[in-house]
Protein backbone atom coordinates (compact mmCIF):
# COMPACT_ATOMS: atom_id res chain seq x y z
CA UNK A 1 0.00 0.00 0.00
CA UNK A 2 1.28 3.48 -1.19
CA UNK A 3 2.12 6.15 1.41
CA UNK A 4 -1.25 8.37 0.47
CA UNK A 5 -3.54 5.28 0.82
CA UNK A 6 -1.89 5.02 4.80
CA UNK A 7 -2.46 8.49 5.70
CA UNK A 8 -6.35 8.32 3.81
CA UNK A 9 -6.47 5.15 6.02
CA UNK A 10 -5.01 6.81 9.20
CA UNK A 11 -7.26 9.68 8.35
CA UNK A 12 -10.20 7.81 8.08
CA UNK A 13 -10.06 6.54 11.13
CA UNK A 14 -9.31 9.20 13.46
CA UNK A 15 -12.22 11.90 11.85
CA UNK A 16 -15.31 12.14 11.05
CA UNK A 17 -15.45 13.02 7.67
CA UNK A 18 -18.03 13.50 5.80
CA UNK A 19 -17.81 16.46 2.27
CA UNK A 20 -14.93 15.35 -0.54
CA UNK A 21 -14.01 19.23 0.29
CA UNK A 22 -13.15 18.53 3.75
CA UNK A 23 -11.28 15.42 2.86
CA UNK A 24 -9.29 17.44 0.81
CA UNK A 25 -8.86 20.04 2.87
CA UNK A 26 -7.55 17.95 5.83
CA UNK A 27 -5.15 16.43 3.58
CA UNK A 28 -3.83 19.53 2.70
CA UNK A 29 -3.42 20.89 5.68
CA UNK A 30 -2.58 18.16 7.77
CA UNK A 31 -0.14 16.10 5.25
CA UNK A 32 0.67 18.68 2.64
CA UNK A 33 -0.89 16.62 -0.09
CA UNK A 34 -2.82 18.21 -2.81
CA UNK A 35 -4.81 15.71 -4.74
CA UNK A 36 -8.10 16.89 -6.45
CA UNK A 37 -11.89 15.44 -5.80
CA UNK A 38 -11.85 12.98 -8.61
CA UNK A 39 -8.35 10.95 -7.83
CA UNK A 40 -9.45 10.96 -4.15
CA UNK A 41 -12.60 9.40 -5.14
CA UNK A 42 -11.29 7.16 -7.17
CA UNK A 43 -8.66 6.21 -4.26
CA UNK A 44 -11.44 6.18 -1.69
CA UNK A 45 -13.38 2.99 -3.89
CA UNK A 46 -10.11 1.16 -4.48
CA UNK A 47 -9.41 1.49 -0.58
CA UNK A 48 -13.16 0.39 0.34
CA UNK A 49 -14.16 2.99 1.45
CA UNK A 50 -18.16 4.38 1.75
CA UNK A 51 -20.00 6.87 3.30
CA UNK A 52 -21.66 4.79 6.27
CA UNK A 53 -24.18 7.29 8.79
CA UNK A 54 -22.91 10.17 6.71
CA UNK A 55 -18.97 9.11 7.60
CA UNK A 56 -16.56 8.05 5.34
CA UNK A 57 -15.21 4.85 6.58
CA UNK A 58 -13.96 1.66 5.31
CA UNK A 59 -15.72 -1.29 4.55
CA UNK A 60 -13.30 -3.66 6.33
CA UNK A 61 -14.99 -7.14 4.97
CA UNK A 62 -13.71 -6.34 1.29
CA UNK A 63 -10.47 -5.66 2.60
CA UNK A 64 -9.97 -8.67 4.24
CA UNK A 65 -11.83 -11.85 4.95
CA UNK A 66 -13.25 -12.99 8.65
CA UNK A 67 -10.69 -15.95 8.55
CA UNK A 68 -7.44 -13.47 9.03
CA UNK A 69 -8.73 -12.64 12.20
CA UNK A 70 -7.24 -14.19 15.08
CA UNK A 71 -9.24 -13.45 18.47
CA UNK A 72 -7.40 -14.38 21.76
CA UNK A 73 -8.58 -13.86 25.78
CA UNK A 74 -7.57 -12.67 28.52
CA UNK A 75 -9.69 -13.28 31.50
CA UNK A 76 -11.32 -11.37 32.84
CA UNK A 77 -12.32 -9.00 30.31
CA UNK A 78 -10.27 -8.70 27.32
CA UNK A 79 -10.46 -10.06 23.83
CA UNK A 80 -7.31 -9.46 21.56
CA UNK A 81 -7.24 -9.60 17.71
CA UNK A 82 -4.50 -10.35 15.39
CA UNK A 83 -5.47 -8.89 12.00
CA UNK A 84 -3.10 -8.62 8.55
CA UNK A 85 -1.00 -5.61 9.02
CA UNK A 86 -2.04 -2.24 8.58
CA UNK A 87 -5.73 -3.19 9.50
CA UNK A 88 -5.97 -3.07 13.03
CA UNK A 89 -7.27 0.79 13.42
CA UNK A 90 -9.78 0.08 10.25
CA UNK A 91 -11.46 -3.08 12.28
CA UNK A 92 -11.35 -1.35 15.24
CA UNK A 93 -13.21 1.80 13.75
CA UNK A 94 -15.56 -1.09 12.49
CA UNK A 95 -16.25 -2.38 16.22
CA UNK A 96 -16.91 0.90 17.81
CA UNK A 97 -19.36 1.72 14.60
CA UNK A 98 -20.95 -1.01 14.93
CA UNK A 99 -21.04 -1.61 18.53
CA UNK A 100 -22.68 2.09 18.89
CA UNK A 101 -25.91 1.10 17.39
CA UNK A 102 -26.21 -2.74 18.66
CA UNK A 103 -27.58 -3.17 21.99
CA UNK A 104 -26.02 -6.23 23.00
CA UNK A 105 -22.56 -5.00 21.87
CA UNK A 106 -22.95 -1.24 23.41
CA UNK A 107 -23.37 -2.93 27.14
CA UNK A 108 -20.22 -5.04 27.12
CA UNK A 109 -17.51 -3.34 24.60
CA UNK A 110 -16.13 -0.26 26.95
CA UNK A 111 -13.70 -0.22 24.34
CA UNK A 112 -10.94 -0.68 21.79
CA UNK A 113 -7.62 0.30 21.22
CA UNK A 114 -5.44 -0.61 18.23
CA UNK A 115 -1.50 -0.44 17.51
CA UNK A 116 -0.74 -2.07 13.86
CA UNK A 117 -1.57 -5.44 13.45
CA UNK A 118 -2.98 -5.85 16.83
CA UNK A 119 -6.25 -4.83 18.93
CA UNK A 120 -7.49 -4.98 22.34
CA UNK A 121 -11.34 -4.77 23.09
CA UNK A 122 -12.15 -4.35 26.90
CA UNK A 123 -15.06 -5.78 27.88
CA UNK A 124 -17.52 -5.10 30.70
CA UNK A 125 -16.18 -8.15 32.85
CA UNK A 126 -19.40 -10.05 33.16
CA UNK A 127 -19.83 -11.38 29.99
CA UNK A 128 -18.86 -14.79 28.15
CA UNK A 129 -15.40 -13.62 25.91
CA UNK A 130 -16.43 -16.66 23.61
CA UNK A 131 -19.89 -15.02 22.69
CA UNK A 132 -18.71 -11.79 22.13
CA UNK A 133 -16.33 -12.75 19.97
CA UNK A 134 -18.56 -15.18 18.10
CA UNK A 135 -21.09 -11.84 17.88
CA UNK A 136 -18.02 -9.82 16.42
CA UNK A 137 -16.80 -12.28 13.57
CA UNK A 138 -20.29 -12.03 12.32
CA UNK A 139 -20.41 -8.92 12.07
CA UNK A 140 -16.77 -7.73 10.59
Amino acid sequence: MNNINEIIIKTISAHNIKKHSDFIRMLKDQHGITINQSTLSRKLSSLNVKKLGGYYALEVTKIIGRTNLEFTYSVPNMIVIKTPPGHASAIALKIDQISQGDRFLSNVIKGTIAGDDTIFIATDGESNLDDISKYLKDRI
